[in-house]
């Protein structure tokens, strides 16, 4: 299973970093690029906002904050807040799945509640479908 990180995400999903130079340049080329090397999940920051998303075959973790800076989400009046994800990782079924804390109640967070699709100013991603972020990988 391939894991790729970087900084900058392929798409907008906070208000405030809704701009280009704040999301990576030639978003469908590098994704096109990613998911012909077979990456499974393409982690970022940057937008301090967390969004467990998808675009084609590849899986988009925007991966929040735990400092400082949270941010709203694009279309979306949930509140900010900090947060912790884990991923566990399923190698013999080539899987992953999240589960993400609020850090501030420690509780779960429920992924219905957030938007079903964020559009930025350079394209649209999806929410993650539910199954795959509840771990499943008991310990």
């Amino acid at each position: 299973m391939r894991i790729v990180m970087g900084h900058l995400p392929f798409y907008a999903v906070a208000p405030t970093k809704n701009k280009m130079g704040d999301v990576l340049a030639k978003a469908d080329e590098l994704i096109t690029m990613l998911e012909k090397y077979n990456v499974h999940l393409y982690i970022s920051g940057h937008h301090h906002a967390y969004f467990p998303g998808y675009k084609g075959n590849l899986k988009l973790l925007y991966s929040g904050a735990l400092g400082s800076g949270p941010r709203t989400l694009i279309g979306s009046d949930l509140s900010p807040r900090n947060t912790l994800t884990v991923v566990d990782i399923n190698l013999e079924e080539n899987q992953s799945f999240y589960t993400t804390y609020d850090m501030n109640t420690l509780a779960v967070v429920d992924p219905q509640e957030l938007p079903e699709k964020i559009t930025g100013i350079n394209g649209s991603v999806l929410r993650e479908k539910e199954a795959s972020l509840k771990s499943k990988i008991k310990s």
